[in-house]
Parts: C-alpha cells; sequence; structure tokens
C-alpha cells in the first residue's frame, strides 16, 4: 500500500505580504483567490485521474490523502503516465498491519 498527499492549502503570508501592513492593496486578494481557483481545480483534476485509475483519497485539514494497494515503483509509474507530479519523498509506502 502506498500513501501520498496533495496539499490544499498553506499559510497565506509567504504568499501574500500583508502581515501588520494597514490598508494594503486589496487587489492582493484578488491575485492571490485567483491563484487558488486554479491551484484547486488542477487538485481537482488531479483526483477524477486519481479516481478512474482505482485510487481512493480522504480529505484532511490542509490536504487530500491518496493510496491505493500497490508498490513504490508501480505507484511512480502509475502517476507519471497519469501525468501527475508529486515529490518521491512523499510517496510512502506503509506496511501491512498483522492481525
Amino acid at each position: 500500500m502506498v500513501e501520498f498527499s496533495l496539499m490544499l492549502y498553506y499559510k497565506p503570508g509567504p504568499d501574500m505580504d500583508i502581515e501588520g501592513k494597514e490598508n494594503f492593496d486589496p487587489n492582493i486578494l484578488r491575485e492571490h483567490g485567483k491563484f487558488l481557483k486554479e491551484d484547486l481545480e488542477s487538485i481537482a483534476d488531479q483526483l477524477e485521474k486519481l479516481k478512474k485509475a482505482g485510487w481512493s483519497y480522504c480529505g484532511g485539514l490542509y490536504d487530500v490523502m491518496c493510496s491505493k494497494d500497490i508498490s513504490v515503483e508501480e505507484a511512480k509509474k502509475e502517476l507519471k503516465e497519469l501525468g501527475i507530479e508529486i515529490d518521491e519523498d512523499n510517496l510512502m509506502e506503509l506496511e501491512e498491519e498483522e492481525e
């Protein structure tokens, strides 16, 4: 079983330099909203591809955890074929629990 996460949100501070600033330009929020919309639509597209390929996923607070009962090597190949790029350090093989 392999698992990886697709991040939905990060703290906005690094993307929007507004902390502690008075009367900042509201367009900063609009631009960040456009970025979030594009990013979330891309993640939704990836989830649709994963579901069609037999992956399971579960929503978390800031991410979506995706899993499938295959090896890491099979997952790397399948994700590449699906056009889904993830950091290989994010791809974890889970050990089967003994009964």
